[in-house]
């Protein structure tokens, strides 16, 4: 996997190109399948360095490893469940 981001910089940056994608991939973030709702939570979990989990079909997770290689530095923050219609989770922070 690419190097965990650190600095608030990389964190920037990352959220940046998170967001470059999803905006071009969406009309709107308030109906589109929950992508903005997703990336609020993918947003605080990048900030305070923790994490997220989605299940494997959820439209945010497609989008995403459309855009996104296995080894982004996004999946640090991402966990899969195995199970559909699951809630957003937010993951303990990181040690």
């Amino acid at each position: 996997m690419s190097t965990h981001p650190t600095t608030a910089e990389e964190r920037v940056t990352l959220l940046t190109s998170v967001y470059e994608v999803l905006i071009q991939s969406t009309e709107s973030l308030e109906d589109d399948e929950l992508l903005g709702p997703d990336f609020a939570y993918l947003v605080g979990a990048i900030l305070k360095d923790t994490g997220c989990a989605w299940p494997a079909d959820r439209p945010f997770i497609r989008l995403l490893r459309a855009h996104f290689t296995e080894d982004h530095a996004v999946w640090n923050f991402i966990q899969i469940e195995e199970e559909d219609n699951q809630p957003s989770q937010a993951l303990p922070r990181r040690a």
